[in-house]
């Protein structure tokens, strides 16, 4: 075990007793809030590697069913799997690559068998190889050929609940709702009724998507578009959280200041919403402070929700979910708390 590692297990230790009463001091979430909440989706970004574009020299390992089986166990029932364009269509505009769409497929057995439902995400920045759709090299009707034979190749299978359009799409120039109304086109005449969770500008970030999107920007005939926004709660909303929390810093105020404007959004125009990605750190007590106030608002608002991240993350990835010597890491100790 490296140092690194090391120190992180040792301080998941220390603050474990913190942990104990931090939960112990939240009060239960109301009944109401959970018994009107049929269909909330609670769920696990799960993560293949190597991340990136597909090379033939490089085989993309999905995870295991082990991962999977973890993750039902924390009480978690549905998965988030990031699938990228590149890799299931190294050529562009040519076919899918089969060997690609095989692993996908053998990840949909192994979550049908453990009874996890999963949300195919197209993880790609509305882009194909960092070129914005609706390019010249990319244009928007090639977006919507890709999510027509996607659709059409995994539509039978059981596991799949629902499509996600793309991942954190921004600096489209407003181009955004044009290309996503394409592609919930495409996915519309391969699939009838699945959930389609369609992410916003900017990152799909929640506290400025009332500014992104002040009204609802796809049509849907099946009326079963999701609204996909992200939150983080670091300094620059990135996830990286790279600088320490500032010692007057509340993090409960500030997930509640970035979360509750998509809220009041969904609410304004009546529209169901998600939480595509939410993650803290281990190393500070405040974040799972923030954590805490994240899970409270968006069960009491019914909102979808997927951590990030689970898989076969770096060890001392930041944002790694997976255990550390075979115990829970304080994250999860307070999701199933929640359970």
């Amino acid at each position: 075990m490296s140092l690194t590692t090391r120190i992180r297990t040792c301080a998941a230790a220390l603050l474990a007793p913190l942990l104990a009463l931090f939960l112990a001091l939240l009060p239960p979430l109301p009944a109401q809030a959970a018994a009107s909440c049929a269909g909330q989706v609670r769920g696990i970004n799960l993560v293949p590697l190597p991340t990136g574009w597909y090379d033939n020299a490089v085989e993309m390992k999905f995870p295991d069913a082990s991962y999977v089986a973890y993750y039902k166990g924390v009480g978690l029932r549905a998965i988030r799997l990031p699938l990228y364009w590149e890799d299931m269509q190294p050529i562009f505009g040519a076919s899918l690559n089969a060997r690609y769409l095989q692993h996908t497929r053998e990840f949909l057995d192994i979550a049908q068998a453990n009874g996890m439902k999963v949300l195919i995400d197209l993880h790609n920045y509305a882009r194909y190889r960092k070129v914005l759709i609706g390019s010249e090299d990319v244009p928007v009707a090639a977006f919507a050929r890709f999510w027509k034979r996607l659709a059409a190749e995994l539509k039978s299978h059981p596991a799949v609940f629902a499509w996600g359009l793309m991942n954190e799409p921004h600096q489209t120039g407003g181009t955004w709702p044009a290309i996503a109304q394409a592609g919930v086109d495409a996915i519309r005449s391969e699939d009838s009724t699945r959930p389609i969770y369609v992410g916003g500008d900017n990152w799909s970030n929640a506290q400025t998507w009332p500014a992104q999107h002040p009204a609802p920007f796809v049509n849907d005939p099946a009326n079963r578009i999701v609204y996909e926004a992200h939150v983080y709660f670091d300094d620059d909303f990135s996830g990286r959280y790279k600088v320490p929390l500032g010692a007057g810093v509340d993090a409960a105020a500030r997930a509640a200041q970035r979360l509750q404007p998509f809220i009041d959004w969904l609410k304004k125009h009546n529209q169901r919403g998600a939480i595509g990605e939410v993650g803290v750190p281990m190393d500070d007590p405040r974040w799972l402070q923030a954590l805490g106030r994240f899970l409270d608002m968006a069960d009491a608002a019914c909102l979808d929700w997927f951590m990030w991240a689970g898989g076969a993350w770096r060890p001392n990835y930041e944002l790694n979910l997976e255990p550390i010597d075979g115990k829970d890491r304080p994250q999860i100790e307070l999701i199933r708390s929640r359970m």
